[in-house]
């Protein structure tokens, strides 16, 4: 995850918007639609190496097993505190994408505090003006965080599915903040 946001780099917020704004579409249908379509989450089956038997694929001399209930390597299981116990999983989207427009306001910010551009022609004296986006954009990860393992834990569910698509609540925790912020600040247009 960590090389991945230092390799790939958002040139501003409208792309950042638009990447994030179609994986968390895209999120919301592979956890909480597709089981119209294909009668079980995708986005579960796959992160849960969903119920099929064993199996094994040959190549050439290699012999790779996969058995039920394996847990794939691009997912973190975090363990869960409530009396049920167990683990909530949390894939490396949601992580990956928020990092994307999070690191792109980091560079933002220090761009700001080394002088390398003059963001705004007025100056609003706030609270605002003093804290940069990195830090809302952190703490506002980290509420989205929050409310989505408090949704898995009470099972707020759609079309009975258990789990829940996190970047339904880590968008609107990181982007909102991102996008208010450059609009009070009068920074908008430039990023």
């Amino acid at each position: 995850c960590c090389t991945f946001t230092v390799l790939v780099q958002l040139p501003n917020l409208s792309i950042a918007t638009s990447l994030l704004v179609v994986f968390l579409f895209y999120d919301i249908f592979m956890v909480f639609l597709s089981p119209f379509i294909f009668h079980s989450s995708v986005m579960l089956d796959v992160a849960t190496a969903g119920g099929s038997d064993s199996q094994s694929t040959v190549q050439g001399s290699n012999v790779c097993h996969k058995s039920y209930g394996e847990n794939m390597p691009m997912l973190f299981l975090v363990p869960r505190d409530d009396w049920r116990g167990g683990y909530t999983m949390l894939g490396l989207g949601d992580v990956i994408f928020p990092a994307l427009l999070t690191t792109l306001m980091l560079r933002v910010d220090y761009m700001i505090t080394r002088g390398c551009c003059q963001m705004t022609s007025q100056e609003k004296v706030s609270i605002f003006r003093k804290i940069g986006y990195f830090p809302i954009l952190l703490l506002g990860y980290c509420i989205g965080l929050i409310f989505a393992f408090l949704a898995n834990t009470y099972e707020f569910t759609i079309n009975g599915v258990k789990g829940q698509p996190a970047l339904l609540y880590l968008v609107p925790c990181t982007l909102g903040p991102a996008v208010f912020l450059a609009w009070y600040r009068g920074e908008l247009q430039l990023l």
